[in-house]
């Protein structure tokens, strides 16, 4: 088993690919090749959709070649080790921890699962075991998040021009049948319950909690905060692409009057 592992977790839509595209490569940091690996969700939870069947970790490959082909080939080829092994079997702990083979001295490996959040205690008992193990969930706004989400599936659907024109009913109507998240809420997928499962488990010094709002409000100051909870250099981000900006942003439309109060 693995030294230093570092997780960052937290709802959809609530900044989990903002810093993972942030920090990915910071020298520190040893992470896989994709963002989500999905490990603990597949092996403790009951909620998963898919699994990490043979076809899924195959279209994961599909994408990541799509997504790289007109960028630079030899990406795909320097990662082709870390793909015969995700894509190999069986889908064990071995498994998952070679992974991260290649991790330097020094280094923390680093998971950022957002599905984590949801991962029951037992998936959190075992974690405790790796040594020296941090945890950071990312909060965001309930509302905000759901709103979010909701805008996200109709950009996807590519109807988000219409978002400026719908009427209360035929928001209601897509929000009933879209069902980005869950609304509102279970009290189970609240930031203290999930925080009160990891702390059964995780010391207070190792786990953190940080709000959305926080880190697109001041990122040069949230992201050293993280740095020097991890214990890792800290260094300057502010060339990275996505500073000042969101990676997976949804149409620019606040939320209606109406749907506040309802949702109050």
């Amino acid at each position: 088993m693995l030294n230093n592992f570092f997780f960052c977790a937290g709802p959809p839509r609530s900044g989990t690919t903002w810093l993972y595209e942030m920090m990915k490569d910071h020298p520190d940091l040893h992470l896989p090749v994709i963002k989500e690996v999905g490990y603990f969700m597949h092996k403790y939870s009951k909620r998963k959709r898919v699994g990490l069947t043979e076809k899924f970790r195959m279209d994961q490959f599909i994408r990541f070649v799509d997504r790289t082909k007109d960028c630079d080939l030899k990406i795909v080829i320097d990662s082709m080790d870390w793909w015969k092994q995700y894509l190999g079997g069986p889908i064990n702990d071995d498994w998952y921890f070679k992974l991260f083979d290649g991790v330097k001295s020094g280094q923390w490996c680093a998971d950022f699962t957002p599905s984590t959040f949801y991962m029951p205690d037992v998936g959190w008992s075992f974690i405790k075991k790796i040594p020296n193990v941090k945890i950071i969930i990312i909060s965001r706004d309930p509302l905000e998040r759901f709103w979010s989400g909701f805008k996200q599936k109709i950009d996807h659907l590519g109807y988000d021009e219409l978002l400026h024109e719908l009427t209360k009913e035929e928001y209601k109507y897509l929000i009933e049948k879209l069902e980005p998240y869950k609304w509102p809420p279970a009290e189970s997928d609240s930031i203290e319950e999930v925080s009160k499962r990891i702390l059964t488990h995780i010391t207070e010094e190792n786990f953190r909690v940080y709000e959305f709002e926080e880190i697109m409000n001041n990122p040069i100051g949230m992201l050293k905060n993280i740095e020097d909870f991890i214990g890792i250099r800290n260094i300057d981000y502010r060339d990275n692409q996505y500073f000042g900006m969101a990676p997976n942003p949804s149409t620019n439309v606040k939320i209606p009057d109406w749907f506040m109060d309802e949702s109050s």
